[in-house]
């Protein structure tokens, strides 16, 4: 899922040949906004926390929310540079992330929805869950919406628990297949933690969209593909006797 992620972002230049909107970003702790609901021009930005204390002896660094749309498709990327729990005991967190007003890709056809967590420990006993939705009310999350209020058909999660034990990686990725979905919508998440006693970590998450051909295009493409080869072939043969 990283490298999916990393190659979705190297295009991020491209990004000014899509579609414009008003679009929110929105990240909330606990309960709590960690900033301010933001208004950027279309989907493709980031709202970033540089230093957020939701619970007493827990810090969490540059916690970001990042969109990109493009023609080919969308995503979703949440991270974190560290959570810190200082505590002797388990804290629970709950991290919501959202991003509005994507209008592309959209069904008929379909389009693949693939959800993915990474959970990257240095200490304690960590778990990290996520529940990614595609929500076609292009609603944000809470404290100031509902999560999820009218999810896509078909949409991906939610992805199974990660756990990790001191030094340690754990990954998931969790598919879907969208079969009805129209602009404008929001792609959000949920992050469900529990950050172990004395411990330090980060996690990252992605939800991605892009859509499927159809079976006739898939066809349509073939034939062509043919066609070019056998055009080749004939042109190889003909200077091979000549």
């Amino acid at each position: 899922m990283i490298k999916k992620s990393a190659g979705f972002l190297a295009v991020v230049a491209m990004v000014a040949l899509a579609p414009l909107a008003r679009a929110d970003f929105e990240i909330s702790v606990n309960g709590v906004n960690c900033t301010a609901v933001v208004v950027s021009a279309g989907p493709n930005g980031s709202l970033t926390c540089p230093t957020f204390s939701p619970v007493a002896g827990v810090t969490i660094q540059n916690l970001s929310v990042t969109g990109t749309q493009l023609p080919f498709g969308s995503q979703l990327l949440g991270t974190t540079l560290s959570i810190v729990n200082s505590t002797g005991a388990d804290v629970p967190l709950t991290i919501y992330l959202a991003i509005s007003n994507f209008a592309s890709p959209s069904a008929p056809p379909s389009i693949r929805d693939v959800s993915g967590a990474t959970l990257n420990s240095t200490f304690g006993t960590n778990s990290f869950t996520l529940t990614s939705c595609v929500d076609q009310s292009n609603g944000l999350v809470p404290p100031s919406a509902t999560f999820c209020t009218n999810p896509a058909p078909g949409q991906a999660g939610p992805n199974a628990t990660l756990t990790t034990v001191g030094a340690q990686t754990d990954s998931n990725n969790s598919t879907g297949l969208i079969t009805a979905l129209s602009p404008d919508f929001s792609l959000t998440q949920c992050l469900q933690i529990i950050a172990g006693a004395n411990s330090a970590f980060n996690i990252t998450s992605s939800e991605v969209l892009t859509p499927v051909p159809e079976p006739m295009s898939i066809a349509l493409l073939g034939g062509v593909l043919l066609l070019t080869t056998a055009a080749i072939r004939r042109k190889q043969n003909t200077a091979s006797r000549g």
